[in-house]
């Protein structure tokens, strides 16, 4: 299986800055404006995914044998 990158920039069409996005299964989240932020972002929608009682097995199953729930 593929990993792929899940933090990218764009330019911001207005200020022509970068901004930062994270892909997820819910679609692209952001914008945040650096890189270290987006990651920040990430690991807390990841980790709240993996404590949400209600979200899909396969994300805890995936972490907790050391997996990546966008693996």
């Amino acid at each position: 299986m593929f990993k792929t990158e899940r933090i990218f920039f764009t330019k911001d069409k207005t200020s022509g800055k970068a901004v930062w996005y994270f892909q997820a299964r819910e679609g692209k989240q952001g914008p945040f404006y650096s890189e270290f932020q987006a990651r920040q972002k990430l690991n807390e929608f990841i980790n709240n995914c993996v404590s949400d009682p209600n979200r899909i097995p396969r994300t805890r199953f995936l972490v907790s044998i050391g997996g990546s729930p966008g693996s």
